[in-house]
């Protein structure tokens, strides 16, 4: 029994039209059962800054070809009145958008190998080069892998969204989540605040739950961003017309029989869209550290994970967290992927509040597990992977432009728990009476 894990990444380039350009995966010691994408608007495949480049993120996920969802959010760098869109699919695993709502490029999975996968372009990229960073879980252990979307609801309720194979009281068991402010049918976009909420949950309960938000207001005459970052929800929206209020919260409450729940502690806008990836097999860890930014080589340790982690998924925005119903500004989202201290990547993406002309600014780090930049396009901060130990993991701050108890969320993951049989003590045997 095991679970696999890889990590890496395309470079999505206007070059490649559509349908023929194929982006193949090989190589790898498994086949995917599993797959999540993400990316924020700039490509390189070293590291690389830049605050030139439209913001264009997102988040994607496969589990076959029949079976794949993705978000994509729009921003106008350097516009005098404030544009964004986002969009929801089910036709894609990677989406690009412009102002208009208009898909810009769309890639797909088509194939699946027992080394690998191949994403195919289904709409030429229109607009400036991407890179994707992907994550793949495979082996014996993952049993279910499914997608799956999420409406908000009508009222703030707790609510089961459907996972065929999933079980109640699971500790195998985990979703990834990530939604944008767009109420628009799938495959279709909507004109308005460039949320993205990217969230992860494995065990139930409020605590097990985090997230990270960020949102532009579209139509301003300057930039009004938002964001949050918390322990205590998987799914977090900011007030369509900004401000320092979430307006939609929600948490992993329960698992069921084929299902899942969600706590909706607040909830305003039916039917904006959130898309996920449930599986189950393996273990799966999802929780919060602080860590002191400032401080070159200062550490925080995860530790007393029941398994030994073979990688690890962070969100960050390079603030302290924030309390449940507050939004700080900055719309400021860092993610990274790594295995291990040689093994890791890393992107950012901030789109400043208050200029009167809009700046956004990009980073891709291939040495760093989370990475931050200045809206000069210098790397400000970044934190590394000191340790993989056997039972949790040690970050180290690489450079220390951050802040004092800066929020790190974390997913982990690894084999199954084996559960030891416990010994059977017989009970010594009478001998055998003859009858006279």
């Amino acid at each position: 029994m095991a679970l696999e894990f890889a990590h890496g990444a395309i470079q999505w380039l206007t070059t490649d039209a559509a349908p023929s350009s194929t982006y193949v995966v090989s190589g790898l010691s498994f086949q995917p059962k599993a797959i999540r994408f993400y990316w924020n608007g700039l490509q390189n495949a070293a590291d690389a800054l830049s605050n030139t480049v439209e913001g264009r993120r997102g988040v994607g996920f496969a589990a076959g070809t029949a079976d794949r969802r993705c978000v994509g959010t729009w921003a106008d760098n350097a516009a005098g009145t404030m544009a964004c869109a986002s969009t929801a699919h089910d036709d894609g695993v990677a989406v690009s958008i412009n102002g208009a709502g208009t898909v810009t490029g769309r890639l797909d999975l088509t194939a699946i190998a027992s080394d690998g996968f191949t994403l195919t372009v289904d709409v030429t990229l229109t607009t400036s080069h991407l890179t994707i960073f992907w994550e793949a879980w495979g082996g014996s252990d993952i049993t279910v892998a499914a997608c799956f979307n999420v409406a908000e609801p009508a009222t703030a309720v707790a609510t089961d969204y459907t996972v065929t194979g999933f079980t109640a009281g699971a500790t195998d068991q985990v979703v990834m989540l990530a939604g944008v402010q767009s109420t628009a049918a799938l495959n279709s976009s909507l004109v308005e605040s460039s949320t993205l909420s990217i969230g992860f949950a494995a065990n139930i309960g409020a605590t097990n739950s985090i997230c990270v938000m960020g949102s532009q207001d579209h139509g301003g005459a300057t930039s009004d961003s938002d964001g949050g970052c918390y322990t205590g929800m998987c799914i977090a929206r900011v007030a369509l017309a900004g401000g320092a209020v979430n307006d939609a919260r929600a948490y992993l409450s329960a698992y069921g029989t084929d299902l899942f729940t969600l706590q909706w502690d607040e909830r305003s806008i039916t039917n904006r869209r959130t898309v996920g990836l449930a599986i189950k097999g393996g273990s799966w860890s999802t929780g919060s550290l602080t860590i002191e930014g400032q401080t070159g080589s200062a550490t925080a340790t995860v530790s007393g994970l029941a398994y030994t982690p073979k990688g690890m998924s962070l969100i960050s925005r390079m603030t302290a967290e924030q309390a449940d119903d507050v939004t700080t500004v900055q719309d400021r989202i860092g993610w990274g992927t790594g295995s291990s201290t040689s093994s890791r990547r890393a992107m950012d993406y901030w789109d400043e509040d208050t200029p009167t002309t809009s700046d956004i600014n990009f980073t891709i780090q291939y040495d760093q597990v989370l990475a931050f930049t200045s809206s000069t396009a210098t790397l400000v901060a970044a934190l590394d992977i000191n340790a993989m130990n056997a039972d949790g993991f040690q970050l180290i701050v690489d450079v220390n432009g951050g802040v004092t108890a800066q929020w790190v969320g974390y997913l982990t993951f690894g084999d199954a728990v084996l559960i030891p049989i416990p010994d059977v003590v017989m009970a010594p045997m009478r001998p055998a009476m003859s009858r006279i």
